[in-house]
């Protein structure tokens, strides 16, 4: 049975709008988009340094206009969706890896830049600090720690967005705060005493 235009709402659960949309209603699917265009981009540039994620994630929407079955309503939306961008965003990391290692093989050497944020000294050298640090951990570990404490995840659904078991979510989001806290301990020290 079709769904009238007037039955969407933002409140509707994703699941919801996502059979809403596969029945023939595009409204619902700009609900969803709204919901979460922002927050996968933001996700993927925080969690693998992505820098075309408005792309990847524009493309992902596309694809599941094209084929909206490919979502099964026993699975939560959310994680779902999560975990289509973040597989795509690993797919595409490869990619532009592989041809950096042929263009270098080709060329040779590159020139890489590097951006500054603007603010006073302070805010830059803790920003650095925290850059630092966050370059010590894998993908996989910024990957957890951005859908937890950035994304509101609960450990059962990292576990199924990176396809590990969820100890190994627990024990790695220790072993993450752990690492960043003996990073930071110098800066919080000079930073403390002021």
């Amino acid at each position: 049975m079709p769904v009238s235009k007037t039955d969407i709402s933002p409140d509707r659960t994703d699941q919801l709008l996502m059979q809403q949309f596969a029945g023939g209603n595009p409204q619902a699917m700009e609900v969803l988009y709204t919901r979460y265009f922002g927050r996968l981009v933001i996700f993927l540039k925080h969690a693998f340094g992505y820098t075309h994620a408005e792309d990847l994630v524009q493309d992902l929407f596309v694809q599941m206009m094209k084929n909206p079955d490919a979502y099964r309503p026993e699975f939560s939306f959310k994680t779902w969706i999560y975990t289509l961008a973040s597989n795509r965003c690993k797919n595409a990391l490869r990619n532009e890896k592989n041809r950096e290692r042929l263009v270098y093989d080709f060329f040779g050497t590159g020139a890489l830049t590097e951006f500054v944020l603007p603010g006073n000294p302070d805010n830059r050298i803790i920003q650095k600090e925290l850059n630092r640090a966050f370059e010590l951990l894998n993908e996989k570990e910024r990957c957890m720690f951005y859908l937890r404490y950035e994304h509101g995840f609960k450990n059962t659904e990292i576990a199924w967005v990176m396809e590990v078991p969820e100890g190994t979510v627990r024990s790695t989001l220790f072993y993450i705060l752990k690492k960043l806290n003996d990073e930071l301990k110098t800066l919080k020290s000079e930073y403390g005493k002021r």
